[in-house]
């Protein structure tokens, strides 16, 4: 389910199968297959985030050249957003992605790019079956490409304990983005 809006500079929004968060104005997705807990890591999270998408996230580009997201919960399975949809998209600085994997123990671990971008396609896969897309996947794969280098990724083991919740928040607080 690509989003077939093309922005001035010919770029694409793309949607994934994630959820999303924020925290002090910077966005992070969590991404695995249904049932791996992207809904329940971001429910332990409330401390420390707020919540933006439950089920699909937009990879969107942002005019300060960083990638942003947002939520598509609201807007439904459709393959197409009008101008007027795409202004009101709450475009948050994307800068983490977690790759989720429940565990008897919490524990995180940085990934590389190829990795990130790896998890990112299988995410976009997850979601493009629903709806006939007229973009071509490779464009759609340059893109992911690109998102990956930009933003740091981690594999998180995680269980529903507080140790968790506090590797997580201490992970995006130690980790905010300058610049």
């Amino acid at each position: 389910m690509t989003y077939k809006y093309f922005l001035s500079d010919s770029s694409v929004i793309v949607a994934i199968h994630a959820s999303a968060a924020c925290m002090d104005g910077n966005g992070v997705i969590f991404l695995g297959p249904s049932g791996t807990g992207k809904t329940t890591i971001c429910q332990l999270l409330t401390p420390c985030v707020r919540q933006l998408a439950e089920d699909i996230v937009y990879l969107v580009p942002r005019t300060d050249g960083i990638w942003g997201i947002a939520s598509a919960d609201d807007l439904g399975r459709r393959p197409q957003l009008s101008k007027e949809e795409v202004a009101r998209l709450e475009n948050i600085p994307l800068r983490m992605a977690f790759r989720l994997y429940q565990a008897p123990q919490p524990y995180l671990e940085e990934i590389t790019a190829a990795e990130l971008c790896c998890h990112l396609v299988s995410s976009f896969f997850e979601v493009r079956w629903y709806i006939h897309n007229s973009i071509n996947d490779r464009n759609v794969f340059s893109i992911l490409a690109k998102v990956a280098r930009c933003v740091r990724g981690y594999e998180l083991y995680f269980d529903r304990s507080m140790q968790t919740v506090e590797m997580v928040c201490e992970t995006l607080t130690l980790n905010k983005i300058v610049g």
